[in-house]
């Protein structure tokens, strides 16, 4: 990864200037000077790329071996620190919107259908990650964010063979990524990976001459371009697909660094890259080296607690033990008076060690999570306690919750660009939205006019006091005039989401009580899910009377007031019907005031049931009501 141009690099001796990005490509390019401008670039990112390779190897505990005679203690605190913040990112809901500052209906209904199709995009993208057995795009995000303190990608819209459109998001390796960003963002960007000659030949139909690397010279060096026009993927020395226009008018690559501290110039000809997009391990690395010097150190005397050095007295001081001592039942034979063993004795640790040892250790904590975060709790905490937790989670947490939605966005930016160029004919996509409901349908770059960058929320669930929570949004929602409105004490009170899902379910739970017709006709729509349509008959005749009763105007004073147990105002409890007096149904008839029909027939005159929405629809048009879903 690169400056930007025009920026002062870093080279093997501190200081440079990175040459300017290369022209788009033409026919005079040849891919040696791309693996030239490649190679040379990493050369001068050399301190960068160094400092993530060495995260990496503490992420995987790789400590120097320690010297005979001695123990090496390493500590998991790195990679279990990592893990714990890849798994806050990889489980973080991701809200995709488009902000409407009207709130006409239409408008709403455009923008949502350029979400679905970003969500159903972002789901075909980890479709295809998955057939190639890659993580999910949020785990891959998740981990570059969290070790290298980088991340990056392409995102691609292809036509196939057969005439589908496919979409790909494929996130890069930082370590192998290089870009240059002019005045108008990012100019060019490649990617450098290796793969086998058998699969080069496959994918691409050429058959490489040259440039294998690996043991058995099966492996190709290939580097993937892509500038505002053209793509490009070449070897050392060969084209394996010659520039081609790939249709828009930008890179399709997205890049960002985690933190806040742009690449700091200590002068005027030297730029430092030392806090360029830092990994989680910015403020431990040197404390875990400590931690595991002086563990190492109480491990090695721990040791040689169980097997202590001996002195061995002899006349002439040749004398040594054939046998270990220290085995069970093991003899050893001495001469009287002249020889003798005795132990050696035991070493101690300084008494400075337990309080120099847990100072590293407040200073490990301070610089990762909390160790209650693991689920070290020896009493119950409270809520200011867990409050204090959360804060102390953020404070490593934040900055990569931050990358990973800038991530997101650039990527939704992408898709939805892309899109409306029209070079694509419509994609079926499928999903779920954000109130939990599946969709399916096709998209065109008709659906994409409009805003094309979406604002984007990671939301990470940390601990929090739920009992603490739902208190305070009693408490603001209580009274004649409540202190807060609905919207704000689900949204920043309880941090429920998808806040206008919710209160649309509120209401319509709400209005299907508020009348009595919305109200049987909610019951009978249940009924009838469950497959209980000789239920669904009975409330229905309560339906048809009420609605009789509603046309005749048969309502009239001395109706009882609304209350538990009473009709709603306006119906009188004769022509109310049983389940608005909070009565069951009415008693069956006794036997014999019917004629006697075998067991399971219909009753005389009854309408053949039906099941499913069909069978509800004809209920209810026989009471001159209509089924709208």
């Amino acid at each position: 990864m690169t400056m930007p141009a025009g920026l002062m690099g870093v080279n093997g001796s501190g200081a440079g200037v990175l040459p300017p990005p290369p022209p788009p490509f033409a026919s005079s390019v040849t891919p040696e000077q791309v693996w030239g401008y490649v190679n040379e670039q990493e050369l001068r990112t050399q301190e960068l790329r160094s400092r993530w390779e060495d995260d990496y190897q503490l992420y995987l505990l790789k400590e120097p071996a320690a010297e005979d005679g001695y123990e090496r203690h390493v500590t998991n605190e790195p990679m279990t620190f990592a893990d714990k913040i890849m798994a806050y990112l990889s489980t973080a809901k991701v809200l995709i919107r488009f902000p409407v500052e009207s709130k006409q209906a239409a408008q709403r209904q455009r923008e949502d259908v350029k979400e679905r199709f970003i969500l159903g995009a972002l789901r075909a993208a980890d479709t295809l990650l998955a057939a190639l057995v890659l993580p999910s795009l949020r785990d891959q995000l998740g981990a570059y964010i969290t070790l290298r303190g980088s991340y990056g990608g392409r995102v691609l819209m292809q036509i196939e063979q057969d005439g589908s459109t496919s979409i790909e998001v494929m996130p890069w390796d930082p370590l192998h990524t290089f870009y240059s960003v002019g005045r108008r963002g990012i100019e060019w960007a490649c990617y450098r990976m290796t793969r086998m000659k058998e699969d080069v030949r496959a994918e691409y139909g050429v058959e490489p001459v040259a440039g294998g690397l690996g043991v058995d010279g099966r492996e190709i060096e290939i580097f993937d371009y892509y500038d505002r026009e053209m793509n490009a993927v070449c070897t050392r020395t060969e084209w394996l697909k010659p520039p081609t226009p790939h249709g828009f008018r930008f890179a399709p690559v997205f890049l960002g660094v985690v933190g806040p501290l742009p690449p700091l110039r200590g002068d005027l000809e030297t730029l430092t890259l030392e806090s360029y997009g830092e990994s989680v391990f910015k403020a431990n690395r040197e404390a875990y080296r400590n931690f595991n010097a002086t563990m190492s150190d109480m491990r090695t005397l721990v040791r040689r607690s169980v097997k202590q050095g001996l002195k061995v007295f002899s006349q002439d001081g040749k004398k040594t033990l054939d046998q270990d001592p220290y085995r069970e039942g093991s003899v050893v034979s001495l001469r009287t008076g002249s020889e003798q063993v005795e132990p050696l004795g035991l070493l101690e640790m300084a008494k400075e060690t337990a309080g120099f040892l847990g100072q590293v250790s407040g200073e490990v904590q301070r610089g990762s999570l909390p160790h209650t975060v693991y689920g070290e709790l020896q009493f119950q905490l409270s809520g200011f306690a867990i409050n204090t937790l959360r804060q102390g989670i953020d404070s490593a947490l934040a900055p990569r919750r931050l990358a990973l939605q800038r991530a997101y966005r650039d990527i939704a930016s992408l898709l939805v660009r892309e899109m409306a160029t029209g070079q694509f004919a419509s994609v079926s996509l499928s999903g779920y939205g954000y109130a939990g409901d599946y969709f399916e349908g096709a998209f065109g770059s008709q659906d994409m006019q409009g805003r094309d960058s979406p604002e984007v929320d990671v939301v990470v669930s940390l601990p929090q006091d739920e009992p603490a929570k739902y208190a305070i949004a009693k408490i603001a929602r209580e009274g004649p005039k409540p202190l807060l409105p609905d919207r704000i004490i689900l949204d920043q009170i309880l941090g429920m989401q998808n806040v206008d899902a919710i209160q649309d379910v509120v209401l319509e739970e709400r209005g299907a009580t508020l009348s009595p017709v919305a109200a049987l006709v909610s019951l009978i729509t249940a009924l009838d899910n469950q497959g209980r349509g000789d239920l669904a008959e009975i409330y229905l005749a309560d339906l048809q009377r009420l609605l009789m009763a509603q046309q005749q105007g048969m309502a009239g004073p001395g109706a009882p007031p609304p209350g538990a147990g009473a009709p709603p105002p306006g119906f009188t409890p004769s022509v109310a019907p049983n389940a608005m007096l909070g009565r069951g149904p009415p008693a069956p008839l006794p036997q014999g005031t019917l004629p006697l029909v075998p067991p399971g027939s219909a009753r005389p005159g009854a309408m053949p049931p039906q099941a499913g929405e069909a069978g509800l629809r004809d209920r209810l048009a026989r009471v001159g009501l209509e089924l709208g879903r």
